[in-house]
């Protein structure tokens, strides 16, 4: 009920296009998220990033960060087509403007890499690949993977064929497709 009075005040008193209001819409939608309310987050996600585009325009950190949040809700609901662009957007936005080793980049990197470890696990078997047969430990493995990641060159899209074609395709060096 908290969130939703500020949001309430917030629309009266700063206009619905706000970046205040903005971040109330977010809180509100991070915590139906938190609920498993996914039918309630999901139109507050998308209020808060068409409000963040209005009040601060696309490439502002503010605005990665919500593309980040409504992807991550399309990814934990399945919905991977919906959340892949929006994943992809939100690191060309946060690398241009926050850097290429902040940490809200290093969380979308790290929400990708778990969409595309739920389309299949392709990045993990291309990072055991690399890894060898070496006895590195998962947490190896795991940098080695969010390293895949976000090199984009190796996912330029999700690979949805396991055909000999398709593996040729997914990445710029068909050695290390698995």
């Amino acid at each position: 009920p908290l969130y939703q009075r500020a949001v309430s005040i917030d629309e009266k008193a700063l206009g619905p296009n706000h970046p205040i209001l903005a971040t109330r819409l977010n809180n509100l939608a991070a915590l139906y998220f938190d609920k498993s309310d996914f039918g309630k987050a999901e139109p507050l996600y998308q209020r808060a990033l068409a409000t963040y585009e209005k009040s601060i325009g696309s490439e502002h950190p503010d605005f990665a960060k919500s593309l980040n949040n409504l992807a991550e809700l399309y990814r934990v609901r399945g919905n991977y087509a919906k959340a892949l662009p929006l994943f992809q957007r939100s690191i060309a936005v946060s690398e241009k403007t926050l850097g290429p080793d902040h940490s809200e980049l290093a969380n979308t990197l790290n929400n990708l890499a778990l969409l595309y470890e739920a389309q299949g696990a392709r990045a993990r078997r291309i990072a055991r690949r690399l890894c060898g047969s070496y006895d590195l430990g998962e947490d190896v493995v795991q940098t080695v993977f969010l390293y895949l990641c976000e090199r984009r060159d190796y996912f330029p899209r999700p690979l949805t064929r396991t055909s000999p074609r398709s593996r040729a395709t997914c990445c710029r060096s068909p050695r290390a497709c698995c």
